[in-house]
């Protein structure tokens, strides 16, 4: 069984942020990511950077091609490819900055709970244990979709997540939810 002194579930904004933290003082730091997608959190990820470079692509195509839906899906494309190269540079970035720190380590798998300090890491057919004095959970949520009937079976639901994967720009969209 390894033991550290941290243990950080979830390589999120305020996981990595933590580990850099309590490396710097010394700590010996675990730091548990469940799919290595997700390095560096939801904003690096699926949410305030990606959306936010669509949104300023979305407003130069609407400049430029103001109701031409055609051209508009064409310049979608190319944002979606600029977003994923961004977003990929930024994810490997984060990976890189922690990878480099002596007193960090980072697993991927799936983490759970053995006991109060100890936790199990299950990657594939892998699995590690871990002891730590202390466990920060930094896990993040996931979008929940309504229970209304054949919503989870259409092609044409998404979430917040999935629409970001899609290089198709929807003739329409509605929106529920808030988040």
């Amino acid at each position: 069984m390894k033991q550290y002194d941290a243990i950080i579930i979830g390589f999120g904004k305020g996981g990595k942020l933590l580990a850099a933290e309590l490396a710097e003082r010394n700590w010996k730091v675990a730091i548990v990511e469940r799919s290595p997608q997700m390095y560096g959190g939801t904003c690096v990820n699926v949410g305030c950077i990606p959306t936010k470079t669509l949104i300023h692509e979305s407003e130069y195509a609407e400049k430029r091609y103001y109701d031409d839906y055609k051209n508009q899906s064409k310049l979608y494309a190319l944002a979606v490819a600029r977003k994923d190269k961004l977003v990929s540079f930024l994810r490997e970035k984060n990976y890189e900055n922690v990878k480099n720190e002596p007193n960090i380590t980072l697993y991927d798998g799936t983490a759970s709970f053995l006991s109060e300090n100890t936790i199990r890491i299950v990657s594939g057919k892998d699995e590690t244990i871990l002891e730590g004095k202390e466990i920060f959970i930094n896990t993040g949520s996931t979008p929940i979709l309504p229970a209304i009937d054949g919503l989870k079976e259409s092609k044409y639901v998404y979430t917040s997540e999935t629409l970001l994967q899609s290089n198709k720009l929807p003739a329409h969209l509605l929106v529920i939810g808030g988040g």
